[in-house]
């Protein structure tokens, strides 16, 4: 490094028992060195030990020949090439310190006998250890290995690498990489004396800055590391390198080497260009200078931190969990990674070889604000958060007393002075709330303050005194109370059930007792067992329906409890009653937390019987309630549908992976399996035929699951077949059948299929009614929907066997007129289209008399379905034998005719009939709908339309409007000559009240804007009209400015005539309606749906006269409208004027601030307020007007304080 030789010019093998030709090293160089180097190329023979002695001729012959004679082919080839290429041959005795004799002597003898070879003018050189000393002094790195001082304080780069905290694997990310190249890159620029790392404690600061002095030798062999400046400052060598005269080569790696230590050593060494100096240090580095330059390793990445823990455990499921823990720190990744092999009880306990949590608090050495540090941090490690600036200095303030009672001698002032110290040093992060990192450190002062003072820890008398704001952050950590026999005590005490302050009833329901208690599940789950049971079981069921968030985290703990064996059927049974009154309905609520303990992949030790035992005594309850529960446990017990859960239960405090319950044998599946089938059919001899419904699709859908597998499949065909025999499952049992059929499992045994064959077949039946029941009467979806696996086209065989059974009604008429009753009280689509499949198949109105009898005896409670298939047969093929029908069918005056008449077909006179039902109020609006379809198809002539319009327009029921409206957009202004009184009829339509009164459906709303945009392309003349019509109509904020029709429409009104409109909307503003207006006006839409305001639509000169009028009140108005930019545009330039002319009005500019401040946004509200900044400082830069400036920066100090604010709160996010 210091002689600047390129490497490659430098050949030393480091293999000592290859062949090497009679010589060790050799170098090329041009210039001169003052040094053992020699210019030009010169090769090296090396000896070392005593017994060589190069002043004996007998020596130098052994060496050069061995036992040959002495002649040139008996030289070694290297030496040879040595001599034949006119290099110096150099030797090297390291065994003796030679004398001027012995090194004349020395060469005499080599020339001699290079001469005899044919080398007369051989050059050659010989150098005792006296030579070599001379030039190893300048390199005290390797002085120190050759000396045997390498795992001193000083450490030569061999010893540094066998530490034991640098011999684990590194784990390298992007940013990483990234690092080491900046690194090495100033390493190599001598423009750069001295290199400062810093970055996170314990990230692997100095296991990278080995890693890159590794890379290269010429850094491995002049560094020299040094734990801690410390010991460098007090040392003889720092003395050593400032002597003058002295041109040691050297990189010195000094750890641990704040920012006052830096100072002064790099002060010293400043200059010395063959000094290159790297530090190593927590941070934040703010000091640069020339020859400086400041490097920060990143934080590991969690995939990096997992590829480390992944070097001691193996299982990828669980390793979030840990990394989590290590807060991007490998030292913390590598002691848990070690402890999770070899220490799984103890997760955080330090290496034996590495101290990983003193080095966090002292680093190599003891430091002053170690013992008050570690009590300092011990306390804080109490709680997750603490706030320790304005406003939340109250939280430090409570710490710092508790500290004093510990140790009076800890002055508030020294605290905070301890406080800044850790700060520095990266242990406490954050702004004005600080928490330790990682996290893992956290948790170990924790137990540290248990363990040292626990014993005579008063909790209650903590939680007393503490902020409430505090709370949170104290209860937490209580999940790791097991690692501590003190914190284990007071948490017994804590949920004694006589005397502990969770005993009382109104605690526990609270929201901060029940989350206390799901914390404390985890420290100790027996003692919340026997508190909870208690508890919960004497509770009313008042008390229980009255649960609020307390249900949640009740459940939360019973379930981290059921996890033990011996804990899970109390915990079930607990957890069971405060399903009562439940009605929450996401998926983990009580009840979900409950069932998914059945599965068979359920986070529980407790094994499948104990479950399935549990499920049947819940099943045979005289309590109706446990009966659900049970029946619904056993469905979760048979399924056999992939599950899923959120992985975290199986972590619990500082307790390594829990392992749950896993089936090492079918049998342990089977044979629970099997008796709760067995249960389930004997339930349905002891209870109502409700309960059997349920119960037979419990047992269906777990067939279903249950025949996929290669068991059980003789007890599924018994179950099978015996619900088969029951009429209400039929179609559960079909389609069973058909998609077992359909997708055979390759485990299912062909006597099984051949089975379930039979019995599908049986199922289908011969007789008509019995096919007619398949194929009609029952929706079976796969019928319509064939597998790309199935041999037939299975919807053409369905639909062939339909029309069969339609031809075979036609002709056999007495076996369809006994199939009545079953049509026309059936719901299934199907009907339908039998219906009209019969219709269609008969040549005449042969059964049309039967069919009218029946629909006139039929009860009210019958379907329209089938009727409505058979006249829409007729209507297809005879329009006037369809219309003689209907007029029958609807003299009877009942809506379920009505229906299906208006939907079969549609001619003017059974118009006029269903009209006049309507009218009569025999049926609703909804019946009218089909005139929609009726319009479309040019069936019904405008004229009529009108008619119905208005009759619905007269009787307005409710609801009416979704059906008026429809009907008026497929038949409204579409006409290039309206009729008479069209324009009138739609304007009425259009600003009904119901419409501008409530929120119309998405299609309701799309038919009233279709509608409207065809009005006022039609009758532009009207345009004003409209929108005084539409404005006088609107009476809340709902119907006029929240739908996104409305005030579209109602803006494109007011551009085509901007002027004339502003004079409607101002004459508004001073009426009632000012605030319909105004939000109208200002409607800046949503995040995702963005609008221009309404104001715009008008020109500002109109705005500002009439404003001008009366400017104190007017503009008081108007600014709740103004679009909050001043970007350059229409926009922006109203917002500026506006500003200019009446920002002087004290409301004027407060409220103008607030609508900045509307709207919504996604993120953190911190950045969307920066965001806000940002856009203002732009505003401020290009703003010309002084009003504007002087506004902006009011804002802008405003949009400060409360980022400031917000920053705050999100910081205390859990």
């Amino acid at each position: 490094m210091r002689q600047k030789i390129p490497l490659h010019n430098v050949i030393i093998s480091s293999d000592i028992n290859v062949s090497d030709g009679g010589i060790d090293a050799s170098v090329n160089t041009q210039d001169s060195h003052a040094s053992i180097l020699l210019r030009g190329n010169s090769y090296y023979q090396v000896k070392t030990g005593k017994s060589f002695k190069p002043w004996q001729e007998a020596q130098i012959s052994k060496e050069l020949f061995g036992k040959k004679p002495v002649a040139q082919e008996n030289l070694g080839t290297a030496v040879l090439n040595c001599l034949e290429t006119g290099a110096t041959y150099v030797m090297v005795t390291m065994g003796h310190d030679l004398t001027t004799q012995q090194i004349t002597q020395a060469k005499k003898l080599l020339a001699n006998f290079f001469e005899k070879c044919g080398f007369a003018k051989a050059n050659i050189e010989v150098f005792g250890i006296t030579q070599i000393i001379s030039q190893l002094v300048i390199h005290p790195s390797l002085c120190l290995d050759l000396n045997g001082l390498g795992d001193l304080m000083f450490q030569s780069t061999s010893s540094w690498q066998r530490n034991s905290d640098m011999t684990a694997d590194i784990a390298l990310g992007d940013s990483q990489e990234e690092f080491l190249f900046d690194l090495e890159r100033n390493l190599n620029d001598e423009a750069i004396q001295h290199i400062r790392v810093v970055g996170e404690p314990g990230i692997g600061k100095t296991r990278l800055v080995l890693e890159a002095v590794l890379k290269n030798p010429k850094f491995s062999s002049d560094a020299i590391y040094i734990r801690q400046a410390s010991d460098f400052q007090s040392s003889s060598l720092f003395n050593e390198l400032l002597k003058q005269g002295r041109q040691y080569s050297v990189l010195l790696v000094i750890d641990e080497c704040d920012d006052a230590d830096r100072i002064t050593i790099w002060r010293a060494l400043k200059g010395r260009e063959s000094i290159k100096l790297l530090t190593i240090d927590h941070g934040p580095e703010a000091s640069s200078g020339s020859g400086m330059e400041t490097l920060r390793v990143p934080l590991l990445e969690d995939d990096q931190i997992e590829e480390i823990l992944k070097t001691y455990i193996t299982g990828a499921s669980h390793l979030p969990n840990w990394a989590k823990w290590c807060g991007g720190s490998a030292r913390v990744a590598h002691a848990i990674g070690q402890n999770l092999k070899e220490n799984p009880e103890d997760i955080l306990k330090p290496p034996g070889s590495v101290p990983v949590w003193d080095r966090f608090i002292s680093g190599y050495s003891a430091h002053a604000y170690d013992d008050p540090g570690r009590i300092v941090l011990r306390h804080i490690a109490l709680f997750e958060k603490f706030g320790a600036r304005i406003p939340v200095k109250n939280e430090a303030d409570f710490i710092a007393k508790l500290v004093e009672q510990t140790d009076p001698s800890i002055t508030r002032a020294k605290f905070d002075s301890v406080i800044e110290y850790y700060r520095k040093k990266r242990i406490l992060q954050g702004d004005r709330t600080l928490r330790i990192v990682p996290a893992a450190l956290r948790i170990h002062l924790w137990r540290d303050w248990w363990d040292n003072y626990g014993n005579s820890a008063d909790v209650n008398s903590i939680l007393k005194e503490m902020p409430i704001t505090l709370y949170r952050w104290f209860i937490r950590s209580f999940a790791y109370a097991h690692s501590s026999e003190s914190a284990r005590d007071s948490v017994k005490q804590l949920l004694n059930p006589q005397t502990g302050i969770l005993a009382r009833d109104e605690f526990i329901i609270s929201d901060a007792g029940s989350a206390f208690i799901n914390v404390l599940a985890e420290a100790d789950p027996k003692a919340v067992l026997t508190l909870l049971k208690a508890k919960v079981l004497n509770w009313s069921d008042e008390v229980l329906i009255g649960l609020g968030n307390a249900r949640q985290n009740l459940a939360k703990a019973l379930e981290k409890i059921a996890v033990w064996g011996d804990c899970y059927r109390q915990a079930l049974k607990i957890l069971a009653k405060l399903t009562l009154g439940e009605n929450t309905t996401h998926s983990n609520n009580a009840q979900g937390s409950f069932l998914d303990l059945f599965r068979t992949n359920a986070p529980t030790q407790a094994t499948f019987s104990m479950r399935m035992e549990l499920a049947k005594e819940l099943l045979f309850s005289n309590s109706p309630f446990e009966r659900s529960l049970g029946l619904a446990a056993s469905s979760r017990l048979l399924s056999r549908e992939g599950s899923y859960r959120i992985v975290g239960i199986e972590f619990q405090g500082l307790r390594s992976e829990i392992m749950f319950w896993t089936a090492k044998e079918w049998s342990e599946l089977t044979e629970p399996w099997t008796q709760m089938l067995s249960h389930l059919l004997v339930s349905r001899l002891k209870y109502d035929e409700n309960w059997n419904i349920k119960v037979d699709e419990v047992l269906i859908s777990a067939i279903e699951q249950m025949a996929r597998t290669n068991v059980l499949h003789d007890q599924l065909i018994s179950i099978i077949k015996e619900l088969s025999k029951i009429p209400r499952n039929y179609t559960a049992i079909t389609n069973l059948l058909l998609n077992r059929l359909r997708y055979p499992s390759a485990t299912e045994p062909p006597e099984f299929t051949a089975t379930l064959k039979n019995i599908s077949e049986e199922l289908v039946g011969t007789t008509f009614l019995e096919r007619l029941r398949r194929y009609v009467l029952v929706d079976i979806w796969d019928d319509d929907y064939p597998s790309e696996d199935d041999n037939l086209d299975r919807t053409e065989n369905i639909a062939a066997i339909r029309s069969n059974l339609a031809n075979e009604a036609a002709q056999n008429t007495q076996e369809f007129l006994l199939a009545l009753p079953y049509l026309f009280s059936c719901d299934s689509t199907r009907v339908e289209q039998f219906g009209f499949g019969v219709a269609t198949a008969l040549i005449d109105a042969q059964l049309d008399e039967e069919i009218l009898e029946w629909t006139f005896n039929a009860p009210d409670e019958t379907n329209y379905k089938f009727l409505c298939g058979y006249l829409r047969g007729i209507y297809n093929g005879d329009k006037v034998r369809w219309e003689n029908l209907s007029e029958k069918l609807l003299q009877q005056r009942r809506r379920w005719i009505v229906g299906a008449v208006v939907c079969s077909g549609m001619t003017e006179k059974i118009l006029f009939l269903t009209l006049d039902l309507y009218t009569s109020e025999v049926i609703d609006s909804q019946y009218l709908y089909p005139f929609c379809i009726a319009r479309a198809n040019g069936e019904v002539n405008t004229e009529f339309v009108h008619k119905v319009l208005t009759a619905i327009l007269k009787r307005r029921e409710p609801g009416f409007y979704e059906t008026v409206i429809a009907i008026a957009e497929s038949a409204l202004c579409k006409l290039s000559q309206p009729i008479e009184n069209e324009e009138a009829l739609a304007l009425e339509l259009l600003t009904d009240q119901s419409a501008m009164s409530s929120r119309l459906s998405t299609m309701g709303e799309y038919y009233w804007d279709r509608l409207a945009n065809r009005f006022i392309k039609q009758f532009p003349k009207s345009n004003l009209g409209f929108l005084n019509s539409l404005i006088n109509s609107s009476t809340i904020y709902t119907g006029f400015g929240l739908a996104a029709a409305f005030p579209k429409v109602a803006s494109t009104l007011c551009a085509t005539s901007p002027s004339e409109a502003w004079r409607l909307i101002s004459d508004e503003l001073l009426g009632d309606r000012k605030d319909l207006i105004l939000n109208w006006l200002g409607d800046l839409g949503s995040h995702a749906r963005p609008c221009d305001p309404a104001i715009l639509s008008f020109q500002s000169s109109d705005i500002f006269t009439w404003i001008d009028q009366d400017p104190m009140a007017r503009s008081s108005l108007i600014v709740e409208a103004i679009y909050p930019t001043f970007e350059k545009g229409p926009a922006g330039e109203l917002t500026k004027t506006f500003l200019e002319k009446y920002g002087h009005i004290e409301y004027v500019e407060s409220c103008l601030i607030s609508r900045f401040y509307s709207g919504s946004w996604t993120g953190s509200r911190s950045q969307h307020l920066t965001g806000m900044r940002d856009r203002a400082r732009k505003w401020l830069k290009e703003a010309e007007s002084s009003v504007v400036q002087d506004w902006l920066t009011l804002y802008i100090d405003g949009l400060n304080t409360q980022i400031e604010k917000a920053l705050i709160g999100e910081e205390r996010e859990f």
